[in-house]
């Protein structure tokens, strides 16, 4: 089966374009929402006041790293 995304596991040059990759979700976060990294772990948190208010801000947040 062709493969049309990612990188083949082993390849030498996966981890640097993987951190590549995870600097610029870092730097495209907005403020609203919080995130913290280790290893091959992210985890993007938000605050608010409600259920519904919590969803808008982290389904803004996915939409943008999408972008």
């Amino acid at each position: 089966m062709s493969i049309e995304y990612g990188i083949p596991q082993g390849f030498v040059l996966s981890s640097l374009l993987f951190i590549i990759y995870i600097n610029d979700m870092i730097k495209i976060c907005p403020e609203e929402c919080n995130i913290k990294i280790f290893a091959d772990d992210t985890l993007i948190y938000v605050t608010g006041e409600s259920s519904t208010e919590l969803e808008n801000k982290m389904n803004m947040v996915f939409s943008i790293i999408e972008g």
